[in-house]
């Protein structure tokens, strides 16, 4: 069995390689801020939570949480009260095999099981509403939910193209943003652990995509190499950066080093874990670089950088987060010691 930092590189660790700006605006030095404290919020022992994954925060200030062992969604109260825990594994209305998003409305709470394609609807205390099915080619699986059962997901360039839309009612799509590369069906193990090393990205991890949502634009991170886009919601670029995360030196040394030392498994390439759009704002989660603190980084909608958000340790692993932007109140899972932390992001 590998040890846990090498599996974590390996599973989620993120690299940049070569990658050129189509817009150029001028970026003054964000902000470092460290965050001092964060504290147990959730666990095993308080809550019957044992492998928290994604977080969503509802209009009320609940905080919904997955949990990708027990394939169970529990809602808790900011005091940390637990009022209500709904799902079940398996393939039924109300069942889970693999709960890996959670996107909530006004009135429900949407979970997006990776596993099944589909997606669970709820009412915000768990009572099953229905679910509907949907396909993605995006590496991950994950979708960017829009109104009515609409989407935005990875394309993997199918027809050269970045980022796909589709209505599940109508069964109509249309895809936009220019590919990195054509369609990739196969990937070669070897071919790729051999670009890794000499600082090329695999031709099969080119079109890995982050996409998200904002109020009236598309938001795209290209996993492997640190770029966002933004796009209107016809599919026009907007721009195009490339984002200067503070982990991306170190975790290219990382994952070259993994690609060496560790014959038998290819490293993920992912600069970061989770992506938010909260208010006009994106705050991206930067993946866990080897001895050293993770960090999340805002970017407003231009795409500038305006604050690095440095965690208090080297020794968690975060996975997913979100953010109340009421009080700056940040909740942090943790999916390898199985704790959800809470703490304040200050200015």
């Amino acid at each position: 069995m590998l040890p846990k930092l090498i599996s974590s590189i390996l599973v989620l660790i993120a690299i940049s390689f070569g990658c050129t700006e189509k817009e150029t605006t001028e970026q003054t030095e964000p902000e470092l801020v460290k965050i001092d404290t964060l504290t147990q919020f959730i666990d095993f022992d308080s809550h019957g939570i044992s492998r928290p994954g994604a977080l969503a925060l509802l209009d009320n200030g609940n905080l919904a949480v997955a949990d990708g062992q027990i394939k169970k969604i529990t809602i808790v109260t900011p005091e940390g009260d637990s009022i209500a825990q709904f799902g079940k594994e398996g393939k039924g209305p109300a069942e889970f095999l693999s709960p890996g998003q959670i996107k909530v409305t006004s009135d429900l709470i949407h979970v997006v099981d990776n596993s099944q394609y589909k997606v669970l609807e709820f009412d915000l205390m768990g009572n099953f509403i229905e679910s509907f099915a949907y396909e993605t080619k995006a590496f991950d699986r994950n979708i960017a939910l829009a109104e009515d059962r609409t989407f935005y997901s990875g394309a993997a360039g199918e027809d050269n193209k970045l980022i796909k839309w589709m209505d599940t009612k109508t069964d109509s799509s249309f895809l936009f943003g220019e590919a990195k590369i054509a369609e990739v069906e196969d990937m070669d193990m070897e071919a790729s652990r051999n670009d890794i090393i000499n600082g090329r990205v695999p031709d099969y991890f080119k079109n890995n995509v982050n996409v998200i949502m904002g109020n009236d634009h598309v938001y795209a991170f290209l996993d492997s190499y640190s770029e966002l886009r933004k796009y209107d919601k016809a599919g026009n670029l907007i721009w195009e950066k490339k984002l200067a995360l503070p982990d991306n030196e170190r975790l290219e040394n990382d994952i070259v080093e993994a690609a060496k030392n560790v014959p038998n498994a290819l490293p993920f390439l992912r600069y970061t874990l989770d992506i938010k759009m909260i208010g006009s704002d994106i705050f991206l989660l930067g993946s866990k670089p080897r001895e050293a603190p993770q960090h999340l980084t805002k970017v407003n909608e231009d795409g500038l950088i305006t604050a690095f958000y440095q965690m208090p340790s080297a020794e968690s692993y975060f996975l997913n987060f979100t953010l109340n932007p009421a009080n700056n109140t940040i909740y942090l899972s943790d999916i390898i010691d199985g704790v959800v932390y809470k703490g304040i992001l200050s200015n």
